[in-house]
């Protein structure tokens, strides 16, 4: 590098000016520097086969809206819930309460078993 030449660089290309008062005071440019990103090499990759997708349907989790007991469960893994149906029934100080699902969807998992405490909260039954 000639004396009096200050190096400046910014993202798309590399520069070098002289110093103000120089005998020239030109501008030289380089190449500019570029790079695949990282989306544009990822683009250029084979799509996935539709054998190897897996959807995963969306799921409801159904949660104790008190501490309680679990005194009745009134589904079983396979069955059908609407909106508003009962799925099983918390006792809390000597009271019933009903646990409701949310949404519509089909009982996969059930979390917990009659007479077992649980806490405000506590996922009870998952829906698919």
């Amino acid at each position: 590098m000639a004396t009096g030449c200050v190096p400046s660089v910014d993202a798309s290309s590399a520069t070098i000016s002289r110093a103000p008062g120089s005998a020239s005071a030109r501008e030289s440019s380089a190449a500019p520097i570029r790079s695949a990103s990282f989306a544009q090499r990822r683009s250029r990759r084979a799509p996935v086969p539709a054998s190897r997708v897996t959807i995963v349907p969306p799921r409801a989790d159904i949660e104790a809206h008190i501490t309680g007991t679990v005194w009745k469960i009134e589904v079983k893994v396979g069955d059908q819930v609407d909106e508003g149906d009962t799925v099983l029934i918390l006792e809390s100080m000597k009271m019933e309460m009903p646990v409701e699902a949310e949404d519509p969807g089909k009982v996969i998992e059930i979390r917990c078993e009659e007479g077992q405490s649980v806490s405000e909260g506590d996922v009870l039954v998952v829906l698919e």
